[in-house]
């Protein structure tokens, strides 16, 4: 028998109910890291409810966390022609621009989040990683140190801080952050290889070489080898006690020997 008439916003809420249902299992598959099954339940979702911006938001983030930054930001631009200022969906779309070298739109994006979203703390994290990347200004120490203040125990936002005390020249103020990281996370690899990199550039080779051996024990060879690509590490590099360390790396670590002078 032919289906009777029923109301458009009926129809809409059933499209919606399937799209909410696809849409909670993507969640769940996103918080699990299983982000090829995210993927094809956010696009499950939208395929029920094109212009579910949750889910645009979802879609758009797993393809952030994937590296597919082009279709990260026309997924976060069209869910904010939805649901315009939605602060996770600008601060989003902000670290999406910044990592395609696009500063400063990822600054306007940011700043208008705040702006718009003052309650939205993840903003003031995002805000800091952007201006870190940029000279350091009165206004980078400001925003790093409300990002302390709001989240104290968060290892990466004193790590940001030491960064950018120590391309200011204050070497006290970078290593008493990096000294309290160490008090509640004493494990925490960016903190122990910074305290090794301010020691390099006081050019005392034996506390860098010591904090270093402490570093490499919580990371891997591969992850540290990049690391001692730092140019805070240069003035020590032609001294006994880091070619030794050197040295003591191979054949774990492939670190080509400087060549003969």
């Amino acid at each position: 028998p032919p289906r009777s008439p029923t109301s458009p916003a009926l129809e809409q809420a059933e499209r919606l109910e399937d799209a909410m249902v696809h849409f909670r299992e993507a969640t769940e598959h996103l918080k699990a890291y299983h982000f090829d099954q995210a993927e094809e339940r956010a696009k499950a979702a939208l395929e029920a409810y094109p212009r579910m911006a949750a889910a645009q938001r979802l879609l758009g983030l797993i393809h952030l966390q994937q590296g597919r930054l082009d279709r990260s930001v026309a997924l976060l631009e069209e869910s904010l022609r939805t649901e315009p200022f939605h602060p996770e969906a600008l601060s989003n779309l902000a670290f999406a621009y910044f990592q395609l070298d696009n500063r400063g739109v990822a600054l306007e994006l940011i700043e208008t989040c705040r702006r718009l979203n003052p309650d939205y703390k993840p903003a003031l994290l995002q805000q800091g990683l952007i201006l870190l990347a940029g000279p350091i200004t009165p206004e980078t120490i400001e925003i790093l140190q409300q990002a302390v203040t709001t989240f104290p125990n968060m290892p990466s936002t004193r790590n940001n801080l030491a960064v950018a005390y120590a391309r200011q020249g204050d070497y006290t103020a970078a290593r008493e952050q990096l000294q309290t990281i160490l008090t509640f996370a004493p494990n925490d690899f960016p903190a122990l290889f910074n305290m090794g990199g301010l020691a390099a550039k006081e050019t005392n080779a034996v506390e860098a070489v010591t904090w270093l051996r402490q570093a490499m024990d919580h990371t891997t060879p591969t992850e540290f080898q990049r690391y001692l690509s730092d140019p805070d590490l240069d003035p020590i590099r032609d001294t006994p006690e880091y070619q030794t360390f050197l040295e003591e790396l191979d054949p774990l670590l492939p670190i080509p020997h400087p060549a003969p002078r």
